[in-house]
């Protein structure tokens, strides 16, 4: 199952879907091919409040 959540970064609002299933985050990128990116997570999430510090720090890794 999967949650849908929005991150505010640097003025930017960037969403996210949290896998609550395996604790793994999705950058949802919404561009001509609507992709998803899971870049930068080390550690899984265990809930949606730490989904939202790790999205955080996923987003700087990607250098945004």
């Amino acid at each position: 199952m999967r949650e849908a959540f929005d991150v505010e970064y640097k003025g930017r609002i960037f969403n996210f879907e949290l896998d609550k299933k395996d604790g793994l985050i999705w950058l949802i990128q919404d561009d001509e091919i609507k992709s998803k990116t899971n870049s930068g997570q080390v550690i899984p999430a265990r809930n949606i409040d730490e989904a939202k510090e790790t999205a955080k720090v996923m987003l700087y890794a990607m250098g945004y």
